[in-house]
């Protein structure tokens, strides 16, 4: 907490732009005035003596000693939102037919949509997901991982990444994390991402091949 001292003139300025409550103390001579603003602590004394101060404080005294409050400025297009939520899909990974088998080796497309929108989240379903799989994540041609995947066993690992379900540090904006059975993503902070042309999922089985079971996209289809 930083803790600052301003003169009257000044107080009443930062006062106005946070509209904030004054707590405020009479002292006997002097009023002891303290205003509270996230992690800032701002102080002004004014002296009973201060005529043309305390005449200013006066309008001042009856808003103060008010629980603080959080100010949100916030700005809302309403036709925007409703515009969005029209247009919002849960979207089936139907580039494969659910219960096929993956054949180690290679990568294989479960879910490519190209148009424009926005991208919330997936959750996609492998045997075995924990182990020996890759996963890509391409946004407009541009991997989200990397080229070379993103390895499970790395997700699963206490000792790497740490993202078992339970485990996964959402908090920090890693929004993956993985299970038995599942992979899943959203964007970072819960924000999601936009794309101009392309979203596409890719996985490749490392060794002995396994069953992809079905997979589910959170997504705007704009164009």
């Amino acid at each position: 907490m930083q803790h600052i001292n301003l003169p009257w003139s000044q107080f009443k300025v930062f006062v106005d732009s946070r509209s904030c409550s004054i707590q405020w103390f009479d002292v006997g001579n002097a009023y002891n005035l303290y205003v509270f603003d996230s992690l800032l602590t701002v102080n002004c004394i004014i002296l009973k003596t201060e005529t043309a101060n305390i005449a200013e404080f006066e309008p001042y005294k009856a808003l103060g000693n008010y629980p603080c409050r959080v100010k949100v400025d916030a700005h809302v297009t309403t036709s925007a939102v409703q515009e969005t939520s029209a247009k919002l899909k849960y979207a089936d990974m139907a580039t494969i037919a659910r219960g096929a088998t993956i054949v180690a080796g290679s990568w294989v497309s479960v879910f490519s949509y190209s148009g424009s929108g926005s991208i919330y989240g997936w959750a996609l379903g492998i045997e075995t997901a924990q182990s020996n799989w890759l996963i890509r994540f391409v946004v407009d041609g541009e991997e989200v991982f990397s080229s070379a995947g993103l390895l499970t066993d790395d997700m699963s690992s206490s000792s790497i990444y740490n993202l078992a379900v339970g485990s996964a540090p959402t908090s920090f904006g890693i929004n993956v994390s993985t299970d038995t059975s599942n992979i899943k993503w959203s964007g970072p902070l819960t924000m999601p991402v936009k794309y101009n042309s392309n979203v596409q999922i890719l996985v490749k089985r490392i060794t002995a091949n396994k069953s992809f079971r079905g997979g589910l996209v959170t997504l705007t289809k704009e164009t």
